[in-house]
């Protein structure tokens, strides 16, 4: 099967995953909440953000180790593959190690800070230091699950997620159905991560990817490791400005408009953005593909070009349309998914999100070879001109803002703007 064939179905697969995860939330939140109730559920909700917060805490790590394995796999170094894995782990260890503690040493500011209410806090005594494993099993999963990503096998990396998450569901009700609390659930997060770790331990070592013979002759290497992070803290860089972008938005709505269309808004975001990251999760497999043209010579930089071109290009041919028929029914949808609870503000924010959304699409060719290529400090600039734009344009120039539907045409604005930044920068490269 040719590379084009297996690019092809690692997009495909990473749309139609995401997808499915998608579904596979919306069927197993009603079971959670069967068993737990709908406050002990919101008290899971709360403790599940240390996960969320955690899991940033990788330091970008993961997109680091998917470029080098890509890199490496492609000239055949399967020996300097293994240094990276190794190198990668002892990272994740440390960064773990210091997140249990963190966890364990500020247990009752946090438990305070989640504003558990009292009845529940026995249970969230004994469930959050057990999240701090569950957040070691998952970066650790994560670090050798992007190894698969790395050597091209998208497909696979995004089967294995759909079967974890589908394994963290059953168990999850399994443990619930045996002792409905908030423990149940982590436990369910910490099994499955263990199982599956075991899996891809297992099929890289089957695919030869991995060769046990050759771990006593790999080493802790601080050049090695210096090299990762340094990959890393642009992408640990831009989830940070994405954390704080949205959260800054809302406190002006609150201000100006009032705490109601803060939620027309959360609807606005969480509705169009989910369209767009099911386009992205496909695309995300480009990174591999332009981490093989990381030696930066000219050739590589005109194939890369050519290659990035072809998939801008696809988009606007394949990928527009059909987000121009969801754009069209995205009414219909809307008042079907909301019922009773729709509202014309949050329509018509969904629809001016969409100049943004559809440039930041035509973008992720150029954005995904910035990464592939080691230039993906213009990425972080992107962010930060995101952040900058936010702040001015929300902050200096909100006396501008007489109108809510004025937020969403500010946003595509500014998505535009840092979008465009990311498609020059890639046509000046030589």
């Amino acid at each position: 099967m040719s590379k084009l064939s297996q690019l092809q179905k690692n997009i495909l697969s990473g749309t139609l995953v995401h997808g499915l995860n998608i579904s596979l939330v919306f069927i197993s939140y009603p079971i959670y909440i069967s068993f737990l109730g709908i406050e002990q559920f919101s008290v899971w909700i709360l403790i599940s953000i240390i996960i969320s917060f955690a899991q940033f805490g990788d330091f970008g790590i993961g997109k680091a180790i998917i470029n080098y394995t890509s890199f490496l796999f492609n000239s055949d170094n399967k020996k300097e593959i293994l240094s990276i894995i190794v190198n990668g782990i002892s990272i994740v260890i440390f960064i773990s190690i210091i997140i249990q503690i963190i966890i364990n040493l500020f247990l009752n500011t946090i438990i305070n800070l989640l504003n558990i209410p009292p009845i529940y806090h026995n249970d969230a005594y004994k469930a959050i230091p057990l999240i701090g494993i569950s957040i070691f099993t998952f970066l650790l999963y994560d670090t050798l699950a992007n190894v698969i990503a790395g050597i091209g096998r998208i497909d696979k990396y995004n089967l294995l997620l759909l079967l974890l998450n589908i394994l963290k569901t059953s168990l999850t009700i399994i443990f619930l159905y045996l002792n409905p609390n908030i423990i149940s659930m982590v436990f369910g997060i910490i099994i499955s991560n263990t199982l599956f770790l075991i899996i891809i331990i297992t099929w890289l070592i089957k695919n030869k990817i991995i060769y046990l013979n050759n771990l006593k002759d790999v080493k802790i290497k601080l050049p090695i490791i210096s090299k990762l992070i340094k990959y890393g803290l642009p992408v640990f860089g831009i989830q940070i400005v994405n954390i704080f972008m949205f959260p800054f938005i809302k406190i002006i709505i609150s201000k100006i408009f009032g705490i109601q269309y803060v939620g027309y808004f959360e609807l606005s975001t969480k509705s169009a953005y989910s369209i767009r990251t099911l386009f992205e999760k496909g695309l995300t497999a480009l990174l591999p593909e332009y981490s093989k043209f990381a030696n930066n010579n000219k050739n590589s930089i005109d194939q890369l070009k050519r290659l990035a071109n072809s998939f801008t290009f696809k988009i606007i041919i394949y990928f527009l349309p059909v987000f121009s028929i969801i754009i069209l029914l995205s009414k219909y949808f809307l008042k079907t998914w909301l019922q009773s609870n729709y509202n014309d503000n949050v329509f018509w924010g969904f629809l001016l999100l969409q100049p943004g959304i559809i440039i930041s699409l035509i973008s992720l060719p150029s954005y995904y070879a910035l990464m592939g290529i080691r230039k993906h400090y213009h990425c972080f600039i992107e962010s930060l001109i995101r952040l900058a734009l936010t702040i001015i344009l929300f902050y200096y120039f909100k006396s501008f803002i007489i109108n809510y539907n004025i937020i969403f045409i500010f946003i595509s604005i500014i998505v535009i703007i840092s979008n465009t930044y990311v498609m020059a920068i890639f046509k000046r490269i030589n």
